[in-house]
C-alpha cells in the first residue's frame, strides 16, 4: 500500500537546500524515515517574487553561502537573509528545493516519489486559499491512488497552515488521516493524537446553524507565548468574564493584566507547549469547573502548533467557538465554518508597550509641548532647508541637552542659517531671507539638531489621524523600566522618534537628520520586534539618502521595514506606515 506525506515546505526546507541550515529541515527529517512511498509537497508562492530564473542575484548569493560553507567559515547572518529572500516564495525556489530534495533522497537510497506543487497565495497568511491548497491535495492523492494510507505533516509552514490541516482531516474522518509534528527535525517526527479527537462529534447538533452569538463569552481560553498581540486582540473583540491563558514558564501571562478592566478576569494555567495530550487535558479538566452551558471560546493565534492541537481537540469536545486574528486582512476568523468579522484590534499605542512590561513616562502627545505648535511653519522650511540647517549641527551639539526645562542662551550662523536662543527661552531662527520667532522655545538646539525632523513627520502624518486612518499617533514617547520607581533620565529604557497604529499593528518611525549607519537599522528592527511582534512596521526617515550599502542591507534584514530619503518622505511617507 502507498503511504502518502501530504506538507508544505517552509523557510527551514529552503535554508537545507541553501546551505544556510545544516541539519536538512522538516520534510527531509520526515521521508529519511523510509515511512513514506510518496510525497505531495505544497510550495507557497508570491506573485510579486514569482520568477523562476536563476537570476545573476541567486546565483551571486548561492555562491556567497556555498563559499562560506566550503571553507567551514560562519555565514553572517546578512549573507543568509539574502540568500534565503532571493530565493523563498518563488518558482526558482522551488525548483532550487525539488532538486536538492531529489539528490538527498537518492544518497540516501530512498525510492519515494516527490511531487512540488505550487499554490499562489496573496499573503502568507491567505486562509481561504490555503485550505482550498490542502483540499486539492487530499483530492489529488485521493483520486489518483483510492485507499492509500496518508498523513498530514503540521511542522513545515505557518501555524495557519498547520490548523488548516488539521480541519482537513477532521472534515474526512472515513479517510483515518495521521498527523505528524515534529519539535526537533534533528530527531524523526512523532505522531500526535490530534485526528482522534477531531474525529469526535462535537456537542453541537449538526442540523444547527452555527451561531457566534453577540460577541460575549463567559470564558476565553487563549494559547499563549511570545507573541502576546493576538490576546491583547480577543480582550478587545469580546466581552468576556474569564480568560484563560495556557502557557509556559517561560513566557508568563501576568503582564496581559494590565490590558483587563478588571484584574480579576485572568487566569493562567502551564502546560507542556510541545505535549498535545497534556494541553487538551488541562483545558477540560478547567472547562469542567466552569458553570454548566457556559459559553466558551478559543483564542487560537499563539502559542505552538502543538499547543494548537490539543486546544481544538478541546474546543471540539466542549462545543467551543474557535477563533483566530489574521491582521494581514484586519479580521478575525471563525475556525468551526471560516466566516470573517472585522477585528476590533487596538486603538492605543500605550497597549503595544504595555503589555511587554515597561511603563509610559512621557505620553508622546503634539500638545505636550506648545512650542512645536508655534514652529509649524519653521520645521516645513527645515525640510526645504534641511542641508544649509546640517551645517550647524556640529555647533549646536554643544548645547544639546534633554534635561527638562534645559534653556541655555546662545547664537550660532553660518551661511544662509542662524540661530539665536535669548536668556528668557524665546528663539530666533533665520533660513536666508526668512525669520521665525518662537517664545519658548528652550529645546532650540535639541529641535535643530534633528528633533524638527520628527516634528516634519508628525505633521505628514496628522491629517491620516484626523481622518480615522491612524487610530493613534505620538511623537517623543519614552518608556520607563516596568521596575523603575523614578522618572529620572537613567530610567528610560526606550524613546520613540514617532510611534502609530492603525488598530491592527505598532509602526515605529526612526528619523535620521544625518547621517545613516547600520547601527540605525539594526536598532530599528530589534525595536520593531521586541514593542510590535512579527506583523510590526518600521520606517527609517532620512533627511538624506543613506549609501546604496545600507539599502541594500535593508531590504535583507526585513520585509516590513522601509527606508525614505528626500522627496520619497512626503510622497510616500503613509504608505509605508501603513503597508
Amino acid at each position: 500500500m502507498k503511504h502518502f506525506l501530504l506538507s508544505w515546505y517552509g523557510i527551514t526546507d529552503l535554508n537545507a537546500s541553501l546551505g544556510v541550515e545544516e541539519l536538512g529541515g522538516p520534510v527531509l527529517a520526515a521521508l529519511r524515515t523510509g515511512e513514506f512511498t510518496d510525497a505531495l509537497i505544497l510550495a507557497y508562492t508570491d506573485p510579486s517574487k514569482d520568477t523562476a530564473a536563476l537570476d545573476d542575484a541567486r546565483r551571486t548569493s548561492l555562491e556567497a553561502v556555498a563559499s562560506l560553507r566550503a571553507q567551514q567559515a560562519v555565514i553572517p547572518r546578512t549573507t543568509a537573509l539574502a540568500c534565503t529572500d532571493a530565493f523563498a516564495n518563488s518558482s526558482a525556489g522551488h525548483a532550487h528545493y525539488e532538486t536538492w530534495l531529489r539528490s538527498k533522497l537518492e544518497d540516501l537510497g530512498s525510492s519515494a516519489r516527490i511531487s512540488i506543487m505550487p499554490r499562489t497565495l496573496s499573503h502568507l497568511n491567505d486562509s481561504k486559499a490555503i485550505y482550498d491548497a490542502a483540499v486539492e491535495a487530499l483530492a489529488t492523492v485521493m483520486k489518483s491512488d483510492p485507499g492509500s494510507k496518508i498523513t498530514f505533516y503540521i511542522s513545515p509552514g505557518t501555524p495557519v497552515m498547520a490548523f488548516t490541516w488539521a480541519f482537513v482531516a477532521a472534515l474526512n474522518p472515513d479517510q483515518h488521516i495521521a498527523v505528524l509534528a515534529c519539535p526537533d527535525f534533528r530527531k524523526p517526527p512523532e505522531p500526535i493524537a490530534l485526528p482522534y479527537d477531531l474525529f469526535t462529534k462535537p456537542t453541537r447538533p449538526a442540523q444547527v446553524p452555527i451561531d457566534h452569538g453577540d460577541g460575549s463569552f463567559d470564558a476565553v481560553f487563549h494559547l499563549f507565548g511570545e507573541q502576546r498581540l493576538p490576546s491583547v486582540f480577543a480582550i478587545r473583540q469580546f466581552r468576556c468574564h474569564k480568560h484563560i491563558f495556557l502557557t509556559t514558564s517561560t513566557y508568563p501571562s501576568a503582564v496581559m493584566k494590565s490590558t483587563m478592566a478588571n484584574p480579576g478576569q485572568w487566569e493562567e494555567i502551564l502546560v507542556d507547549a510541545f505535549d498535545p495530550l497534556t494541553v487538551r487535558a488541562a483545558i477540560l479538566k478547567r472547562a469542567a469547573d466552569l458553570p454548566a452551558g457556559a459559553r466558551l471560546g478559543f483564542n487560537l493565534t499563539g502559542g505552538t502548533k502543538l499547543m494548537f492541537a490539543g486546544a481544538i481537540a478541546a474546543c471540539r469536545r466542549v462545543g467551543g467557538v474557535p477563533f483566530y486574528f489574521e491582521t494581514h486582512g484586519n479580521s478575525m476568523m471563525f475556525l468551526d465554518d471560516y466566516s470573517h468579522v472585522p477585528m476590533a484590534g487596538i486603538s492605543r499605542v500605550d497597549d503595544f508597550v504595555k503589555i511587554m512590561g515597561y511603563k509610559i513616562n512621557e505620553p508622546g502627545r503634539w500638545p505636550d509641548q506648545p512650542q512645536r505648535e508655534s514652529r509649524r511653519a519653521l520645521t516645513k522650511a527645515l525640510w526645504e532647508h534641511r542641508r544649509d540647517i546640517a551645517k550647524l549641527y556640529g555647533a549646536l551639539s554643544e548645547y544639546n541637552d534633554d534635561r527638562r526645562g534645559y534653556v541655555n542662551q546662545f547664537v550660532e550662523k553660518k551661511g544662509k542659517v542662524s540661530a539665536e536662543l535669548f536668556s528668557n527661552g524665546d528663539a530666533e531662527v533665520s533660513l536666508g531671507q526668512k525669520k521665525f520667532e518662537i517664545p519658548g522655545c528652550y529645546d532650540l538646539a535639541r529641535y535643530l539638531c534633528g528633533g524638527w525632523l520628527e516634528e516634519f513627520v508628525y505633521m505628514l502624518l496628522e491629517e491620516s489621524l484626523k481622518a480615522g486612518r491612524i487610530q493613534d499617533l505620538r511623537i517623543g514617547m519614552e518608556l520607563l523600566w516596568g521596575d523603575a520607581k523614578t522618572t529620572h533620565l537613567e530610567d528610560t529604557a526606550q524613546e520613540f522618534d514617532v510611534t502609530l497604529t492603525d488598530g491592527k499593528r505598532l509602526t515605529i518611525i526612526e528619523c535620521k537628520a544625518g547621517g545613516v549607519w547600520n547601527e540605525d537599522l539594526y536598532r530599528l528592527a530589534n525595536s520593531m520586534r521586541h514593542y510590535g511582534g512579527i506583523q510590526a512596521n518600521g520606517v527609517l526617515v532620512a533627511a538624506f539618502r543613506p549609501p546604496a550599502a545600507v539599502l541594500k542591507r535593508v531590504k535583507a534584514m526585513m520585509p516590513n521595514l522601509r527606508v525614505l530619503s528626500d522627496d520619497q518622505v512626503p510622497a510616500r511617507l503613509l504608505e509605508a506606515a501603513l503597508d
